[in-house]
C-alpha cells in the first residue's frame, strides 16, 4: 500500500472557505441521508429492545460528533447499520461499546500503521 502516517490526525481548523458555496447541496444531501440512517438504526434497535428513543439526542450527538470531526479533517459521521448489528449481537447494553471501539482504533493508529504498508493493492 505504501506509506501510512502515523499517528493521529493533526488539529487544524478550516481555513479555505472558497468552495463553501459549491459544497452547500452536496454537505445537506449527506446531512440528510445521515439523519435518516441514524435514527433509523437507532428506532429499530430501540423496538427490539423496549427501551425509548430521543431523537433530539441522537441528532445532537451526532452534531457534535461532526463539528469535532471537522478539526481533525475527519468523514462525516453517521450511524452504522453493521457495526450496530454487531453490537447488538454481541451483547452491547451502552454506549461503553463505543468508547472501547474508539480506542483501539486510536490504538490501532498510535502503533500498528507500520503493519499496514505491506498490505498488497
Amino acid at each position: 500500500v505504501g506509506e501510512i502516517p502515523q499517528g493521529l490526525p493533526k488539529f487544524s481548523v478550516p481555513r479555505a472557505f472558497e468552495y463553501a458555496e459549491s459544497l452547500i447541496p452536496t454537505a445537506f444531501l449527506i446531512t440528510g441521508v445521515a439523519i435518516l440512517e441514524s435514527v433509523g438504526i437507532a428506532k429499530a434497535l430501540a423496538a427490539k429492545n423496549g427501551y425509548e428513543l430521543d431523537s433530539n439526542q441522537e441528532l445532537f450527538g451526532l452534531g457534535v460528533s461532526n463539528v469535532l470531526g471537522s478539526f481533525f479533517s475527519a468523514y462525516p459521521t453517521t450511524g452504522s447499520f453493521s457495526r450496530s448489528a454487531v453490537n447488538h449481537e454481541s451483547g452491547a447494553k451502552s454506549g461503553v461499546s463505543g468508547i472501547v471501539s474508539g480506542i483501539i482504533i486510536t490504538c490501532a493508529l498510535l502503533f500498528l500503521t507500520p503493519l499496514f504498508e505491506s498490505i498488497p493493492q
